[in-house]
């Protein structure tokens, strides 16, 4: 498994666009979002230092909602 850097999602790769890594805490967008445990058990140990992306987020929650119906 590839290690991945800090501002990379863990699951897609793609930027997370974290600002709490920017030092810029209160207008991350991941303050007010909810990261289901399904979602985060999905990241692989290795990659757990990495934030999951927004995108991720709002596919993850689509997905689970659209089979929940």
């Amino acid at each position: 498994m590839t290690a991945i850097h800090q501002h990379q999602c863990p699951l897609c790769s793609g930027p997370n666009d974290c600002g709490n890594l920017n030092n810029n805490e209160t207008s991350c967008w991941c303050r007010t979002e909810v990261f289901p445990d399904g979602l985060l058990q999905k990241v692989p140990q290795a990659l757990k230092q990495g934030c999951v992306c927004q995108r991720c987020v709002l596919e993850y929650n689509k997905v689970t909602q659209d089979h929940s119906k």
